[in-house]
């Protein structure tokens, strides 16, 4: 039996680098920055939460490498 071959990445999704660059400049809207704050882990612009949490988390979605998703504490 074949597989379905869905995509698994957002890369096989047809993504860009570039894409992964809108995503985080769209995140570091001031106009999210009350979202932001409401999360389950709440999350900061000036303090560099997107860079630090998003960003790598987005980069593992578009590579498949689960390993660089930052853990965080609750």
């Amino acid at each position: 039996m074949e597989g379905i071959r869905l995509p698994t990445t957002l890369k096989d999704c047809g993504a860009t680098p570039a894409h992964l660059d809108k995503m985080i400049r769209a995140a570091k809207n001031p106009q999210l920055k009350m979202k932001l704050n409401q999360m389950p882990v709440p999350m900061d612009v000036e303090r560099g939460d997107i860079d630090r949490l998003i960003r790598p988390t987005l980069e593992a979605a578009f590579s498949g490498d689960f390993e660089v998703i930052p853990k965080i504490d609750i």
